[in-house]
């Protein structure tokens, strides 16, 4: 009997051993709760170690590797979602709607120096009140929406639909980092003044990385663009990459994928297999800067696919109206790039004003339009390009 029990609890140990090492997501899987948006507004903050997750009036401790689910049940609701206390948190949204009405409400906020990685489950939407951000992200705080869900997100009035609004009695503030990846479906829709993803009126955006196979739709409002900066808002660098799939509008006097009206752009980068398209709005580049403000350099590298068309008197990758392109634009790979100027603007390149280097290495290829009275590739009526280099291995046609 002595030698059958010990020949049983060995098997029993091999059985556990497999299941631990072959299934180590069954046992190593971090925790979850659900939390129902319909039970009232909630908000996630700090705990010592843990997260408290307030529900109404209702309130909940869960360890900080928590998988907070915030369930709807996909009818609008008025309750609200806050993160606060400068905590790092993992929240999936599963069907969920908000209409806010509230003054200064909202509909998600994170409200300091939060670190936020939101999974979406479903189709969900947020409708934010004049002045806010559908979903709101603080200066310093750090937002990764993923998932294979949906969101669509519309902002007030002087608000992004994703990124800056009113904080702290500063309509429009700066927002933080936000990086959008995984198979998720985007839509942005900025309020007057605000980008679709990026700065409210008059606040600078962080740094925004669209990546993976994330699909993206951003309309910038009046003086704001698609994706990039709000009215005189400065952008830091917008990255592109692996397979997204993008399109994005820029209001009037902004560029589809940079600044918005009076602002500036960083860096602009769109690599990998990426593929683009981008229409500025009147004075707008497609990808670059707004009115009378500038932006540094556009690269377009690997197999991206970019297709781009300026606004009136706005380049289609390049400078906007009575703005400036400091270092230029790179197209180097494969990628491939079809732009558009609007008039008296280069299809890529400058306008009335200085462009920097315009590079074509590798294989990379174009076809470029101008419009009245400006250079296919270089500088728009009466501008000036610094300096313009093609690849033998390059495929290039340039119409003024």
């Amino acid at each position: 009997m002595k030698r059958i029990a010990t020949r049983t609890l060995a098997l029993i140990l091999a059985v556990l051993f497999c299941a631990v090492l072959f299934c180590p997501f069954s046992v190593l899987a971090a925790p979850s709760k659900t939390f129902r948006l319909t039970e009232g507004s909630i908000v996630i903050g700090a705990e010592s170690d843990d997260l408290s997750v307030k529900v109404g009036e209702k309130r909940s401790t869960v360890s900080a590797d928590t998988q907070i689910i915030i369930e709807g049940n996909d009818t609008a609701t008025k309750n609200t979602v806050t993160v606060r206390d400068n905590v790092s948190a993992q929240i999936t949204l599963s069907g969920v709607r908000i209409e806010s009405t509230g003054a200064l409400k909202a509909p998600i906020s994170l409200t300091g120096a939060e670190t936020v990685i939101l999974s979406l489950s479903g189709a969900n939407s947020l409708t934010a009140p004049k002045y806010m951000s559908a979903l709101q992200v603080a200066r310093y705080a750090k937002l990764t929406i993923t998932g294979d869900g949906s969101l669509s997100a519309r902002g007030g009035e002087k608000a992004a639909g994703i990124g800056g609004g009113w904080i702290s009695g500063v309509a429009g503030a700066p927002c933080g980092n936000i990086a959008v990846r995984g198979s998720v479906r985007i839509s942005a829709y900025g309020g007057d003044g605000g980008a679709g993803i990026g700065g409210g009126d008059g606040g600078d955006s962080g740094a925004i990385s669209i990546s993976d196979s994330a699909t993206v739709m951003a309309l910038g409002g009046k003086n704001a663009a698609g994706i990039g900066s709000g009215n005189s808002g400065r952008s830091r660098n917008i990255t592109i990459s692996s397979d997204a799939v993008v399109e994005s509008a820029g209001g009037e006097h902004a560029a589809g994928i940079g600044s918005g009206n009076g602002g500036s752009a960083s860096k602009i980068s769109v690599s990998g297999n990426a593929n683009v398209r981008a229409a500025g709005g009147e004075d707008g580049a497609g990808i670059g800067s707004g009115k009378d403000t500038s932006a540094t350099l556009v690269d377009i590298s690997d197999n991206a696919i970019v297709r781009a068309r300026g606004g009136k008197n706005a380049a289609g990758i390049g400078a906007g109206s009575n703005s400036s392109l400091s270092v230029g634009v790179t197209l180097s790979g494969f990628a491939s790039v079809y732009a558009v100027g609007g008039e008296k603007a280069a299809g890529i390149g400058g306008t009335a004003l200085s462009c920097g280097n315009i590079n074509f290495s590798d294989s990379a290829s174009a076809e470029a339009y101008g419009g009245n009275g400006a250079s296919g590739i270089g500088s728009g009526e009466g501008g000036l390009v610094d300096e313009i280099k093609f690849s033998s291995r390059s495929s290039v046609y340039a119409y003024g």
